[in-house]
C-alpha cells in the first residue's frame, strides 16, 4: 500500500502532526478496502480526524467518478489522433466542466429538499400570521381555546375566519409534492422510494449522547454544509406518541419496555390510531437533508411537523451519505434493516469507542429466560388456544400445540434438573436439546411461525386484556380511531392500587415473556461450539454467546472497509483475536502502524495505527507507578492481602500527602465497590478522611447507589458531579477568614468499570491527578468468563494456563486504560496518573498500557520520590494554576453580582 500524499482534509483548524498522520492513514485504509484499528488518545481530536478523513475520501470518490479513467482517456486519445489535436487548455476546461456537472448533480437532491422546506416554512408562517391577525382583531374572551385535537383543527380554523385561499395554499400541490401541515391525511401521497445511494459512511458509537457529540464535532467543519446526514435510533428514543411509550396505572404512567413499544407502535399503525403516522414522510426527509440534526432536534422536528421521527429518519436513509446509529443497532441484522439500512455493500463502517464492541456483541446476542416466564407463556398459550381454537386454521392449531409442547419440556427441565447444592452448571446447546427431547424439533419452522403469525404481539395484547383491565373510551389529540376521534385505553385493575411505587419503571414481565422465549429459540439454533447454556436449576437458563465473530464476520465481508477507533483500545491483540480471526494468517505479525498478512485474496488486510504521543508537550503529562507506600509498605492489593489494615493506612497517608501537593481535583479508582467501602470506613475511623477534608472535599461514587447503607437518600450521578465541579470552581486562592468554607479542590472516590470510569471527562482542574488503586481483575470464578476463556484457548491452540493468565490480564488492563483515559482532554491540559500496585511494574503489564502512556511511564519504589516528582511537576504549572483561579474568581464575582441584581 502506497503512503498517502493527501494533505488537505478541510480540518477546521491547522491540524497537529498526529492528526494529519491519523487522517492520511484513515484515508488510505478506506481507499484500499482494509480493516483499520485506530487508537488515538482522548483529547487529540480523534472524532474530528475521523470526520475529516472519511468525508474527504467520500468527496474525492465522487470527484473521481466524474474524471475519465485511464481506459477512457486511452480511447479518447485514439479518437483525437484521428482528428485535429485540441489545445491542452481546452482539454483541461472540458475536464473541469465535467467535474462541475457531477458536483452539481450531487447537490440536486439537497437543493430540491431545501426548496421544499423553504416553501413549507413560507406557507406555515403565512398561515400562522393569518391566525394571529384574526385573533388580534377581536376580543380575546371568545377565542380562548381548549386542547386541540386533529379532528377539531379545521373547525377552529373556520371559527377564526381564515381565508380559504390561504388554507388551500397550505395543502396545494407544489411542483412535484403536496405540502402537508398539521399532519393532514387528506393529501394524496406521491412518495416514491429513493434509490439506496452508496457508498455511505456509517458511523457508530455506543450511546446516543456520544452520537450527539459526533454531530457537534461535525458542525465545526465545512462538511456540515455539504453532507447529507441522518441520525437513526430506536422507537424507544424517537417515539413521540405517549400512548405507545407509556402504560397508565393508578400510580401514574409507566414506561413500556422496548419490545412492548415496538408492538404498540405496530398495532397503532395497523389500526390507524397514531396521528404521527404520516403516509407521506418526504417532508420530514427534506428537513433532514438540508441541515445536520442531532437526536433531540429530530424529535422536536417530528413534533413540529407531526410526523413520526422514527419512520421519518428511516425515509431519509437511502438519500443520505452519512448515517449515524448506536452499534448495537448495526450488529443485529434485523434491527439494521428495520432502520432502513438495506445493505452494507460499498459502505464504510466506522465504530467509535470500539473498546466496548465485543461486550456489546455479547450483550446484544445473549439472552436469558426465567422459569416463571416459561410458565406464564404456557398458561397464556393454553388460554389463547382455548378462546380462539375455532377461529384458527388446522395448521395454526398444530403449530400452537407444538409450541406449547416445547414450552412444557423446557419448563419441566428447569424444574427437575438436579446438581449438587443446586448450583449453576453449563450445557452445550446439543446437550440441552437432547435432554429436553427437542433434538428432533425443527426450530427454524417454529421461529418462522412465531414471526409470520405475529404471535408475540397478539399474545401480549391478549395478556393485557386478560388482566381484568377495564376499557375507557375518550377523546385525545394524540391517538385516534376511525373518524370519530375516539381511542381505546386500558386502565389498570383496582386490585393493583397497592402496587409498590418503586417497581413502576420495571417492565411488566408478561410483556417480555413471549419475546424472551422467542429469543431463546433463536439462540438454540446457533452452532453448538459458538455458545453455551448456563442453567440455574428451578430458576432460569441463559444463552452465553462465546464467539462474537460469527455475527461480526458478515459485516466485515459485506462492507467496503471497517474502522475501529478509540482512545484506549489496548490490549489490541485480544480485540483482533475475537473479531477478525479469519482475516490474517498470523495475528502476531501485526505491529503498530503496520498491516498483517492476508489469509487469502478475499480477506481484508488489517491496519493498526496507534498514536505514540499526545498533542500535549511531554512536560504536561506525568505517568508513574508506585510499588511501596509510606512506612515502606508493599502496595500489593491482591484479594488475599488487600484487607491488611497497615496497607489501607499507608494508602490513606499517601492520598493525604498528595492532597497537599496536587491542586484542584484528584480522582481515585478502586477495583470494586466493596473494597472502596472497606477503605473508606477504615479511613473514616482512623481520622484520615477528616485530615483530607482540611484541604479537599471527599466525595464518593458510592453515594449514588440505591443500596448504599451510608445514606438513605442516594444522590444522582449528576448531583455528585455538580458538587465535585462546584467545589473545584470555588477554589480561587485563600479563604481569608470567610464564613463559607472553601476547599483547594476535591477527592472523588470512584470505581473501575463504574459510572465515572467511562464517558466522563475530567479535563483541566477536574482531573489533575488520576490514581488507580490495585488491579481490577474480574472474578476468576465467573462462569461466563471461564467459558469464554476455554473457548478462545481451544480455538487458538493456546496452553490453557498461559492463555487463562493472559485472558484475565487483558480484561484488567483494558479497564485500567479506560479509567486513566479520563484525564488530558485538550492541548493545554496537564495531569498526572499514578498506578498503585507492585504488579504494574511487570513489563507485560506496561506493554498493555496505551502506547502514548507506556513510553514515558516510570516506576518508583519510594514514596518520597513520588512526592518530590509530583511537587516539581505542579510547581512548574503554578503560573497556569494561578491564571485558572483568577478566571474562576472573576466568574464567581460575576455570578454573585447577577444574583444580587
Amino acid at each position: 500500500m502506497e503512503k498517502s500524499t493527501k494533505s488537505n482534509f478541510s480540518f477546521p483548524i491547522p491540524p497537529y502532526d498526529i492528526q494529519l498522520e491519523f487522517m492520511k492513514k484513515l484515508y488510505d485504509t478506506i481507499e484500499n478496502n482494509n480493516i483499520g484499528i485506530f487508537e488515538s488518545p482522548t483529547g487529540t481530536g480523534k472524532t474530528l480526524s475521523l470526520i475529516c478523513g472519511c468525508l474527504t475520501w467520500l468527496e474525492d470518490f465522487y470527484k473521481q467518478k466524474s474524471t475519465p479513467t485511464e481506459e477512457e482517456n486511452g480511447s479518447k486519445r485514439k479518437k483525437d489522433e484521428d482528428s485535429d489535436d485540441e489545445p491542452e487548455w481546452i482539454m483541461e476546461q472540458v475536464k473541469k466542466q465535467k467535474q462541475e456537472e457531477e458536483e452539481q448533480k450531487l447537490g440536486q437532491l439537497k437543493n430540491k429538499s431545501l426548496k421544499k422546506v423553504e416553501n413549507y416554512e413560507k406557507k406555515r408562517n403565512k398561515f400562522l400570521q393569518s391566525i394571529t391577525n384574526k385573533m388580534n382583531s377581536e376580543d380575546d374572551d371568545d377565542l380562548v381555546l381548549k386542547e386541540v385535537d386533529d379532528e377539531t383543527k379545521h373547525k377552529i380554523i373556520n371559527q377564526l375566519g381564515i381565508k380559504k385561499d390561504i388554507l388551500d395554499d397550505l395543502y396545494s400541490d407544489d411542483e412535484e409534492e403536496s405540502e402537508i401541515l398539521f399532519g393532514s391525511r387528506n393529501a394524496t401521497p406521491k412518495e416514491e422510494e429513493d434509490t439506496f445511494l452508496t457508498p455511505k459512511i456509517i458511523f457508530c458509537s455506543r450511546t446516543h449522547s456520544q452520537l450527539n457529540q459526533f454531530v457537534n464535532e461535525l458542525r465545526k467543519t465545512s462538511f456540515k454544509d455539504k453532507v447529507r446526514m441522518v441520525n437513526l435510533a430506536s422507537r424507544q428514543t424517537y417515539c413521540i406518541n405517549e400512548y405507545v411509550l407509556y402504560k397508565k396505572t393508578n400510580q401514574g404512567k409507566v414506561l413500556n419496555s422496548s419490545s412492548r413499544i415496538n408492538e404498540q407502535c405496530q398495532y397503532f399503525r395497523e389500526k390507524k390510531y397514531c396521528c404521527y403516522d404520516a403516509e407521506d414522510l418526504s417532508l420530514f426527509k427534506d428537513h433532514v437533508m438540508v441541515k445536520v440534526h442531532d437526536i433531540e432536534e429530530l424529535i422536536q422536528l417530528g413534533k413540529r411537523l407531526e410526523i413520526c421521527p422514527y419512520y421519518g429518519t428511516r425515509r431519509a436513509v437511502p438519500s443520505c451519505e452519512l448515517v449515524c446509529l448506536p452499534y448495537s443497532s448495526l450488529l443485529h441484522e434485523q434491527t439494521r434493516k428495520s432502520l432502513g439500512i438495506q445493505s452494507l455493500k460499498d459502505c464504510i463502517i466506522i465504530i467509535d469507542e470500539a473498546h466496548n464492541l465485543v461486550n456489546a456483541i455479547h450483550q446484544t446476542l445473549s439472552c436469558q429466560l426465567e422459569l416463571m416466564e416459561l410458565q406464564l407463556v404456557q398458561e397464556k398459550l393454553e388460554k389463547y388456544l382455548e378462546k380462539f381454537k375455532n377461529r384458527l386454521s388446522g395448521k395454526n392449531q398444530s403449530n400452537m400445540k407444538k409450541l406449547m409442547d416445547i414450552v412444557n419440556k423446557m419448563a419441566n427441565y428447569l424444574k427437575n434438573c438436579k446438581k449438587e447444592n443446586g448450583q449453576e452448571f453449563v450445557l452445550s446447546v446439543n446437550e440441552f436439546l437432547f435432554e429436553t427431547k427437542l433434538d428432533n424439533v425443527n426450530l427454524f419452522e417454529v421461529t418462522e411461525f412465531i414471526e409470520k403469525s405475529e404471535l408475540t404481539k397478539k399474545l401480549n395484547l391478549f395478556i393485557e386484556r386478560q388482566e381484568k383491565s377495564s376499557v375507557v373510551i375518550h377523546t385525545n389529540k394524540t391517538t385516534k380511531r376511525n373518524n370519530n376521534g375516539n381511542h381505546v385505553q386500558y386502565s389498570a385493575n383496582k386490585q393493583k392500587q397497592e402496587e409498590d411505587h418503586s417497581r413502576l419503571n420495571i417492565p411488566v414481565m408478561s410483556n417480555n415473556a413471549m419475546f424472551n422465549f422467542a429469543s431463546m429459540l433463536l439462540a438454540l439454533m446457533n452452532i453448538d461450539k459458538d455458545g453455551k447454556l448456563l442453567i440455574s436449576p428451578n430458576k432460569s437458563m441463559k444463552f452465553m454467546l462465546l464467539n462474537p465473530n460469527i455475527y461480526f464476520e458478515s459485516i466485515v465481508k459485506e462492507a467496503k472497509s471497517i474502522i475501529l477507533a478509540g482512545g484506549t483500545l489496548e490490549p489490541i491483540q485480544t480485540l483482533l483475536e475475537q473479531l477478525f480471526p479469519n482475516n490474517v494468517r498470523s495475528l502476531s505479525n501485526i505491529s503498530s502502524n503496520n498491516k498483517g498478512e492476508k489469509l487469502n485474496d478475499e480477506a481484508k488486510s488489517i491496519v493498526v495505527y496507534q498514536c505514540d504521543h499526545h498533542i500535549i508537550p511531554k512536560n504536561q503529562f506525568l505517568p508513574l507507578i508506585l510499588t511501596k507506600g509510606p512506612n515502606n509498605i508493599d502496595f500489593d492489593f491482591r484479594f488475599q492481602s488487600r484487607k491488611n489494615e497497615e496497607l489501607i493506612s499507608s494508602l490513606g497517608m499517601l492520598i493525604l500527602n498528595l492532597s497537599n501537593i496536587v491542586p484542584d481535583g484528584i480522582v481515585l479508582f478502586f477495583p470494586s465497590y466493596q473494597y472502596e467501602k472497606l477503605v473508606f470506613e477504615h479511613w473514616q475511623k482512623s481520622g484520615i478522611i477528616t485530615s483530607i477534608e482540611k484541604k479537599k472535599k471527599f466525595l464518593r461514587e458510592a453515594s449514588t447507589l440505591s443500596n448504599n447503607s451510608d445514606s438513605h437518600n442516594p444522590i444522582t450521578l449528576e448531583q455528585l458531579l455538580q458538587d465535585y465541579k462546584q467545589t473545584i470552581d470555588f477554589n480561587f486562592g485563600n479563604n481569608n477568614g470567610g464564613s463559607i468554607q472553601r476547599y483547594n479542590g476535591s477527592v472523588l472516590s470512584s470505581i473501575v468499570g463504574g459510572k465515572l470510569s467511562e464517558g466522563i471527562n475530567f479535563s483541566d482542574g477536574y482531573g489533575r491527578l488520576v490514581v488507580v488503586v490495585g488491579m481490577p481483575y474480574p472474578n476468576p470464578n465467573d462462569i461466563e468468563l471461564l467459558e469464554q476463556q476455554k473457548y478462545f484457548s481451544n480455538r487458538f491452540g493456546h496452553t490453557s494456563n498461559t492463555f487463562a493468565s493472559e485472558f484475565y490480564d487483558n480484561i484488567c488492563m483494558n479497564a485500567v486504560n479506560q479509567s486513566i483515559g479520563r484525564a488530558i482532554r485538550h492541548a493545554k491540559d496537564y495531569a498526572s496518573i499514578l498506578l498503585l500496585d507492585k504488579r504494574y511494574q511487570q513489563q507485560k503489564m506496561i506493554d498493555k498500557l496505551s502506547k502514548w502512556i507506556r513510553k514515558d511511564i516510570t516506576t518508583e519504589d519510594n514514596f518520597g520520590k513520588i512526592l518530590f516528582k509530583m511537587g516539581q511537576f505542579f510547581k512548574e504549572k503554578l503560573t497556569t494554576q494561578q491564571e485558572f483561579e483568577r478566571v474562576r474568581k472573576e466568574n464567581f464575582i460575576s455570578k454573585t453580582n447577577n444574583k444580587v441584581k
